[in-house]
């Protein structure tokens, strides 16, 4: 069958069906851009291209009805500016000479683009974690409104999984397996319910990643690919970026991570044009496939996290202590979406001011108790108190300078501290860690009042 000849207003360029726009204020800008055609042997370019944005549900304009600029050669333009956050939105098209007065409802045709939303778009960076490879089963349903740039180039409702390198643009992402459930729907879900902000996802990850694939000095690799990606999905900044990533680093003490982590944070506020960007770090998780002898590097990749978190502003660290895998690495789906609903805690806390959402314990400050034989260590982030309701194994670990370990005999909490004893003195320059190995103590402290787990951290100072 022959195919018709296109008539009336094309889109070509500017949005796509299922796309999330950046807000900034509480509104969006979005630029269209095509061509107009009625009869191709037709020279009259006396003609005027509208536009619209109505409510998908509704039907309702949410915006005026606007003139594009008609630029010769039957292209034209426009800038819609002021779309406020929420959707779906349909962005409506259509034609009619300039002099004419007949009701638009009645013009020649023109595309349209549909279930367009304004809400915040989000970066995810990292590995295996951050993909997603929970294989078990449970119900973590797509939800309209939470959406997801697909590696294919194309923006549509999220769904599990988030990375998959079907018709993927980007040949390096391709995982070597099939992946599975990530945090990020729930996260979304969250987000979209407690505020009606709609929500996009674009993942940048892939299993197995050494961090230094992320480094922006590493031509053709990552980096640029996360930047084409986010041009393609016509984001020019990401509301926040989410980092999950450090296993592979782990496998051996690379004291870099932390400067190599600060590189990549400085770079996407350099290149995206915000000194102020927010990260927010996942610390990673627990693996049950190393022998003892990795436990240092893991707790070296812990507490590189926890410092650039104290460190650098606008980067955050939320806890994984009570993730449980589906194997050795991985968390499982249930654990998935806890981390999502957690993550998206953290956002609703710093960057939209709910103060009714919590966030982990953090170390502050470790001390030598009077007998010479105790340490105090003072956390922040505590709304009721620490505590390890079964108190069955010992999280907490003091090394001397030597990193000869100190017997503890026990411990207990008192609201934002932990009190650590044990039968001999605490050495001059001795350092404490918690839940610093590869793989933890099943049940790590927490805050009463909110049952979060505290952030791990390896090799602090314990003051005399």
């Amino acid at each position: 069958m022959e195919s018709a000849q296109k008539n009336g207003v094309l889109i070509e360029s500017g949005a796509e069906n299922k796309q999330v726009f950046q807000q900034e204020n509480g509104v969006a800008t979005i630029s269209l851009s095509g061509s107009w055609i009625l009869d191709p042997n037709d020279p009259n370019e006396n003609f005027q291209v509208f536009v619209q944005v109505k409510n998908e549900e509704t039907n309702l304009p949410v915006t005026d009805t606007l003139k594009a600029e008609i630029i010769p050669g039957k292209k034209w333009k426009l800038d819609i500016e002021n779309v406020p956050v929420g959707g779906p939105y349909r962005i409506e098209t259509c034609l009619r000479e300039r002099n004419a007065t007949f009701p638009l409802m009645w013009t020649t045709r023109g595309d349209q683009r549909h279930d367009i939303y304004v809400g915040d778009v989000y970066l995810i960076m990292g590995q295996s974690n951050s993909v997603g490879y929970a294989k078990d089963f449970c119900t973590d349903t797509k939800q309209a409104g939470v959406q997801m740039f697909r590696d294919c180039g194309c923006w549509d409702v999220a769904s599990h999984p988030l990375h998959d390198s079907t018709d993927t643009l980007f040949d390096i992402y391709r995982d070597g397996g099939n992946t599975g459930h990530s945090p990020y729907i729930s996260f979304g879900k969250k987000i979209l319910r407690k505020t009606g902000t709609p929500v996009g996802l674009i993942m940048v990850s892939k299993g197995g990643a050494p961090m230094d694939l992320f480094f922006p000095d590493r031509e053709n690799l990552f980096y640029d690919a996360m930047k084409l990606m986010l041009a393609r999905a016509g984001i020019k900044k990401p509301r926040a970026v989410f980092w999950h990533q450090g296993c592979t680093d782990a496998e051996e003490e690379r004291p870099y991570y932390k400067e190599g982590l600060a590189k990549i944070i400085n770079a996407t506020r350099k290149d995206f044009g915000d000194e102020n960007l927010p990260w927010f770090i996942l610390q990673i998780c627990r693996f049950g496939g190393f022998n003892t002898e990795h436990d240092h590097a893991w707790g070296q990749v812990k507490q590189a996290q926890h410092d650039l978190a104290d460190e650098l502003d606008n980067v955050y660290i939320l806890s994984t202590l009570d993730c449980t895998t589906s194997d050795d690495v991985h968390n499982n789906t249930y654990s998935s979406i806890m981390l999502g609903e957690r993550l998206a805690g953290y956002v609703l806390k710093y960057l939209d001011g709910f103060k009714t959402e919590y966030v982990c314990p953090e170390f502050s400050e470790a001390k030598v108790e009077e007998d010479g034989k105790s340490v105090k260590i003072k956390f922040k982030n505590v709304l009721e108190s620490i505590s390890n309701s079964q108190n069955v194994d010992m999280p907490f670990t003091v090394f001397d300078k030597n990193k000869n370990e100190i017997k503890l005999t026990s411990w207990e909490g008192y609201g934002d501290s932990v009190i650590l004893h044990s039968d001999s003195e605490i050495p001059a320059d001795a350092r404490v860690s918690a839940c610093w190995k590869a793989h933890v103590t099943f049940k790590p402290p927490f805050d009463t009042g909110t049952r979060l787990p505290i952030v791990a951290f390896y090799n602090k100072e314990i003051n005399k």
